[in-house]
């Protein structure tokens, strides 16, 4: 998380900084590979810190029967880690049958650990959305710092997991539904040995039950230059039964930092056949400090086999996680690049789905968030890019955009470009949630407030 939140910062700070007017290309409206679109954009609510945590986590998608005003919020607090006042979680929205929206911030709350937290429609009042806090993290023994997506199952359970916390290494949570709300059970405390530490994805539930995901670090020998392990793969399964709530965990796998890759930050996806795939933020290159890889793990009869189906190399760096559309796998890296992997026999072959370049940058520029996929076309946001706003002295501020492409790249759309003291805040993060009626919710890092902690959203055609 620390690669992730270092990149996010210098990407958001170069931004910031502004360039020189007469280095900006001509407006979007001269753009001529870019078809804007009129949408409909409202504020849902704007986040202030304190007991409900600051700021959002994530991006996402919602219907157009939400607009309203922002909704304010209790203000005071702030959310105080390792850069001073840093984003919250930075994984995304998810939502169930009733329009409710569930997420979570990585500090803030009443011992600055984090809470998660709902966003329920109302009939009453001027404001569309209300936030309730579901938990509350505490560090020791339930956790803190949930940086990632939430996960919801067919019997409506929400799972989770906190980078620290715990014992000290992370843990993975579920919050059951009941009469009177959720209760909320810690799945399994990380050790921070070989069993793996600092879990920062959201973790992947099977039909069965059965619960895979990833370390960031621990799980064997060091191989870093500060003397951590490069991470797991692990599954936590009911030895019990599908109705137990005991867990006991696994690994599957422990990356060894070399050509096979190291930190894996992005959660895991499935096939049909129960094959995963997903990404490490390091190695690849044969060593540590490599660019990243992209990996498959298939089924064997003792477990899983590891196979490298990408080093990103000099193609780029910091990949989110991966999209499965068919056979094929799409991306992001935060270096500027849309990609596919397409098999070809026992191998991939890799090509750009789109460019995020300079002469470009009011498509967006650094998409760091996963993509969605429905109907032939994906979805994703970047962290800066857009409108560039002249904040004086020949300094320029931009915010991020939200966009659409299809798989073959042909069609590539700024669905909204974020703007400086916008309701909506700025700078999005964390997957797209599509809702039925096409419609996105999201929320942003930052502004959307006087505290600046960040807003939800919806934007619909």
């Amino acid at each position: 998380m620390i690669l992730r939140l270092f990149a996010i910062l210098i990407a958001v700070a170069i931004a910031g900084c502004g360039h020189a007017s007469s280095s900006l290309p001509p407006g979007p409206a001269s753009s001529s590979h870019v078809t804007p679109e009129i949408l409909h954009v409202v504020p849902l609510i704007k986040f202030a810190g304190g007991s409900y945590g600051a700021p959002p986590s994530g991006a996402g998608a919602a219907a157009s029967q939400f607009a309203g005003r922002a909704i304010p919020m209790q203000p005071t607090g702030g959310c105080i880690g390792l850069f001073g006042s840093i984003p919250g979680g930075l994984g995304g929205l998810i939502g169930d049958p009733r329009k409710a929206l569930f997420g979570v911030f990585s500090c803030g709350g009443v011992n600055n650990c984090g809470v998660v937290y709902e966003l329920t429609p109302t009939s009453s009042g001027p404001y569309p959305y209300k936030e309730t806090v579901l938990h509350t993290f505490l560090n020791d023994p339930d956790g803190c710092a949930p940086t990632s997506a939430l996960v919801m199952d067919q019997f409506g359970a929400i799972y989770g997991t906190t980078a620290e916390g715990g014992n000290g290494s992370g843990t993975v949570f579920k919050l059951r539904p009941s009469l009177s709300g959720y209760n909320y059970t810690v799945i399994y405390r990380f050790l921070g040995g070989s069993d793996g530490s600092t879990p920062e994805a959201p973790v992947l539930v099977l039909p069965n039950g059965a619960l895979y995901g990833t370390t960031t670090t621990g799980g064997g020998t060091s191989c870093q230059p500060f003397g951590l392990a490069c991470g797991t793969l692990f599954e936590l399964v009911r030895p019990l039964g599908p109705f137990s709530e005991t867990y006991r965990e696994r690994v599957v796998y422990r990356f060894q930092g070399g050509s096979d890759g190291a930190e894996p930050e992005a959660g895991l996806i499935s096939d049909s056949a129960g094959n995963l795939y997903g990404t490490t933020q390091l190695g690849g290159s044969g060593t540590y400090y490599g660019n990243g890889t992209a990996f498959k793990l298939t089924r064997a009869r003792n477990g899983y086999v590891e196979t490298v189906i990408q080093m990103f190399g000099d193609t780029g760096v910091v990949p989110t996680a991966l999209t499965l559309v068919g056979t094929d796998l799409f991306g992001a890296l935060l270096s500027g690049e849309l990609f596919k992997l397409a098999p070809s026999g026992s191998t991939y072959t890799m090509s750009a789905v789109h460019l995020f370049q300079l002469q470009t940058i009011y498509d967006g520029l650094s998409p760091d968030a996963p993509l969605t996929f429905r109907d032939g076309i994906l979805y994703g946001t970047t962290l800066e890019g857009g409108i560039y706003q002249n904040i004086g002295g020949g300094q320029y501020i931009s915010n991020g955009t939200v966009f659409s492409v299809d798989t073959s790249g042909a069609n590539f759309h700024v669905l909204y470009r974020f703007k400086n003291n916008d309701a909506l805040g700025r700078v999005p993060s964390g997957g797209q949630l599509l809702d039925v009626d096409g419609v996105l919710y999201g929320t942003t890092i930052f502004g959307g407030g006087p505290a600046s902690d960040g807003a939800a959203y919806a934007i619909s055609p």
